[in-house]
């Protein structure tokens, strides 16, 4: 490899880049018998930790959107993996539990 070629490797972004690749790779690999997305698992492991989250708080723990998280959270429910319920004192509020 010539000398400036390597030069890419010194560079902090082209490596965040190379590990993210690497760790979805590893991920979908592990986690293909599931059919889940890493953001799926993310909201999973979020509502496990936090029973009844609502989906704003949710969104703020695992860094997404409102729009992103309620596809998310609607291709979850279709899957049976989790429930939503309607909150107590506000009825606009949607709760979040693993099924």
């Amino acid at each position: 490899m010539p000398k400036d070629d390597r030069r890419i490797y010194e560079k902090p972004g082209h490596l965040i880049r190379r590990l993210h690749q690497i760790s979805l790779a590893l991920f979908m690999d592990e986690a293909k018998e599931f059919e889940i997305t890493p953001v799926q698992y993310s909201a999973l492991l979020a509502i496990e930790i936090h029973p009844g989250i609502d989906q704003t708080a949710l969104c703020n723990i695992i860094a997404f959107d409102r729009s992103t998280i309620g596809e998310v959270v609607g291709r979850l429910e279709r899957k049976n993996l989790i429930k939503r319920t309607t909150g107590a004192n506000d009825r606009r509020t949607k709760l979040l539990y693993i099924t």
